[in-house]
């Protein structure tokens, strides 16, 4: 993150640890309270659906079963031990899982700053997608199955969010389901493409087609 990001150069960066939980079968959603005249506006042509957004105070809308990490702002360091080197911290929590992580020095629940590269012209924004993380396990995944070593297929992260449909089922008492993932519906957007909303996601147009809210 320090070496391969304007951001990470410029504001550095820092070793830390997050808490590892696993996203509960069984959590509740509710919807942002409604816009009221002194809130003023939501702007953009997405404000509707974005607003309408469902989601959970710990999870968000993260997958049942899955990862969620949460930075603890450990002050971290590198030590040679006897295994190697080793990131090390004074944790304060017993029957937690912990796991070593590299953070921006930076709050990022706000604006960043803008960020000059070498030759003086504003580098772009962080990317958050997980699109290219996507193509790395893929290709580790490809490998794995043609060694014979799983025969797991690869499910894309990228925009995948928890069923809402389920988790009211999950709640009412419903029997949890089975743990095998189901196909994935990842939209990728290729560069000269553009997304539409539709239905409760995104089509993928021609660049310029009417109805695009996203530029790819």
């Amino acid at each position: 993150l320090g070496s391969s990001s304007d951001h990470g150069r410029m504001l550095g960066t820092v070793l830390d640890f997050a808490r590892r939980q696993t996203v509960s079968w069984n959590y509740t959603t509710v919807s942002p309270q409604p816009l009221s005249d002194d809130m003023g506006t939501v702007p953009g042509q997405l404000a509707g659906k974005l607003w309408s957004w469902e989601s959970g105070q710990q999870y968000g809308r993260l997958k049942p079963g899955w990862t969620l990490h949460t930075p603890l702002g450990l002050d971290a360091d590198i030590r040679l031990g006897g295994g190697g080197t080793q990131m090390c911290a004074k944790v304060f929590e017993a029957n937690w899982t912990y796991c070593p992580i590299v953070r921006l020095l930076a709050n990022t629940s706000s604006i960043l700053p803008s960020v000059h590269d070498s030759a003086g012209q504003t580098a772009p924004p962080m990317n958050s997608s997980c699109l290219e993380l996507d193509a790395v396990l893929y290709d580790v995944q490809m490998r794995q199955l043609r060694r014979d070593q799983t025969s797991a297929a690869f499910i894309p992260m990228d925009m995948q969010v928890s069923n809402l449909e389920a988790l009211r089922h999950h709640h009412s008492g419903g029997a949890p389901p089975n743990l095998k993932p189901a196909a994935s519906s990842a939209v990728h957007c290729p560069p000269g493409r553009c997304l539409a909303p539709q239905g409760r996601g995104f089509a993928v147009l021609p660049a310029g087609t009417a109805g695009c809210v996203i530029q790819c």
